[in-house]
């Protein structure tokens, strides 16, 4: 599960990996007008620094607030909207790769 972690962990690819993160889990929301995107305090320093330019740029939607979450780590992310909530914690993430590769493995007991 290492090789897993250095997969989907943001550090390895850092603010990059954290951006492509955070677009995607706002679009997997939809057309909402209120978000809330909860991350650990320094990446909500990060990307409040970054402003119009940071992951956040061309993103339609009427109102963001960020929310610095000291129990969330490091790369972490939770994005609230009118439409539910996406959960885009590393151990989230992994827990679907263990979930994806588990499933991969018994088909293809089963075709031999």
């Amino acid at each position: 599960m290492f090789a897993g972690r250095r997969v989907v962990s943001p550090g390895v690819a850092g603010g990059v990996a954290l951006t492509g993160l955070i677009r995607s889990a706002v679009a997997r929301l939809g057309e909402s007008r209120k978000i809330q995107l909860r991350l650990h305090p320094s990446d909500a320093a990060s990307v409040e620094a970054a402003g119009d330019g940071g992951p956040l740029a061309g993103v339609a939607i009427a109102r963001v607030e960020i929310r610095p979450d000291p129990t969330l780590s490091p790369g972490d992310c939770i994005v609230d909207g009118e439409q539910g909530t996406v959960d885009g914690r590393v151990a989230t993430r992994l827990e679907e790769v263990r979930r994806i590769l588990t499933r991969a493995l018994a088909e293809e007991e089963g075709a031999r």
